[in-house]
């Protein structure tokens, strides 16, 4: 869950379904999203200076998030940051469902 402060909760699992196997941080994925889409409709002006300002705040935040999880989770986490990226989702999957799973068995 999104807290205003970084931080890990009791029983904390590491999650790597729903939008966290598109993108380790979906909510500032969101704001990004939202921000993009403002200034497409409401004009750059605004909008350009918000992002600049607010792009510094959102990385360390995520570089923040990423060693609290490590510490926790580490090799497991290591593993999930080499595969998924943390807020532009890929084009297509980094590294594809092996055979059987998801493409219906096809080689």
């Amino acid at each position: 869950m999104w807290d205003s402060v970084p931080s890990l909760q009791q029983n904390h699992e590491l999650r790597t379904n729903g939008p966290y196997r598109l993108v380790r941080h979906p909510i500032y994925t969101g704001i990004l999203g939202l921000v993009t889409g403002s200034m497409l409709t409401g004009g750059f002006g605004f909008w350009t200076a918000f992002l600049i300002a607010a792009l510094p705040w959102l990385l360390r935040r995520v570089r923040i998030e990423d060693a609290l999880m490590a510490g926790e989770f580490g090799a497991a986490y290591d593993a999930y940051r080499s595969r998924v990226p943390a807020l532009i989702p890929r084009l297509r999957p980094a590294h594809p469902h092996p055979h059987g799973v998801g493409d219906g068995g096809r080689p």
